[in-house]
Formats: C-alpha cells, sequence, structure tokens
C-alpha cells in the first residue's frame, strides 16, 4: 500500500534556485533544533537509513535518486517503509510530494502517528526556504 501527499509554497519567479537548492534550503538550512528533531524522527521512531549528511550526493541523509534543475528525487528506506520526496520548482511555486510505500503490517499504523507532525513541518520547511534568500542574492 501507498501513502501520498503534496504541499505547495509560492515563489517569486525570480528566485533563481532549482529543486536541489530549494530542498537544501528547506532541511539543511533549517533552525538546528528543527533539522536534529527531524534526524531523530526519521532514524529513531521510522527507522530510516539516512546517508552522510555532509555529502553532495545527499540532502540532509536523503539519497538523490534523480536530479534536474527543477525537479528532484529523495528516496530513503526501512524495513518498516520506503520513502520518497520530489520536489519541483514551477514558475511560481515549489511543490513538494512526499510518497510512503508501506512494507510491513504496522507501517501504516506509524506513519498515521507521524503523519499530523509531517504536515506541520514540511509546509514549515517550504516557508523558510522560501524567506530565505537565494545563494546568489546574499550580500
Amino acid at each position: 500500500m501507498t501513502f501520498s501527499c503534496s504541499f505547495r509554497q509560492s515563489r517569486d519567479p525570480a528566485d533563481p534556485r532549482g529543486a536541489e537548492q530549494w530542498a537544501r534550503a528547506a532541511f539543511e538550512d533549517a533552525p538546528v533544533l528543527l533539522r536534529w528533531f527531524l534526524l531523530a524522527g526519521w532514524r529513531g521512531v521510522l527507522g530510516l537509513r539516512l546517508g552522510p549528511l555532509h555529502d553532495p550526493a545527499y540532502v540532509h541523509g536523503w539519497q538523490i535518486s534523480a536530479a534536474e534543475t527543477n525537479r528532484l528525487t529523495l528516496n530513503l528506506d526501512s524495513w518498516l517503509i520506503e520513502a520518497v520526496n520530489i520536489i519541483d520548482v514551477e514558475s511560481d511555486q515549489v511543490a513538494w510530494t512526499t510518497n510512503v510505500v508501506y512494507r510491513r503490517r504496522g507501517a501504516r499504523l506509524l506513519w498515521a502517528f507521524v503523519l499530523p507532525i509531517h504536515k506541520l513541518t514540511i509546509p514549515y520547511v517550504l516557508r523558510g526556504a522560501a524567506a530565505r534568500r537565494a545563494p546568489s542574492d546574499r550580500s
């Protein structure tokens, strides 16, 4: 079984960031306590196997499985679930879609527990990424 949800964040059409830069701004530039909270939840609650945090082939531990300028796919898995985040940069918005594949019987119940946090966190990190200036705009 699979679960899917999407979030959208408006963006300045002049913002030059592509999908990978948006994903990095959302996860890696989030406040430090939130970054640690995310890591604890991904590892400790969901059992996801994160990659290296500072490897360019990963975004805050999520493996980059496909990358184009305006579309990025991030993957993680555990014995319970496979999680995929797809970030699409469109002309005036960024779309973030999360797909979760349940691998075991208890996975759906666990995701039901995590889902309210997910529904708060992803829009929050997207708003934060939108509020931060693109690297080329920084003084």
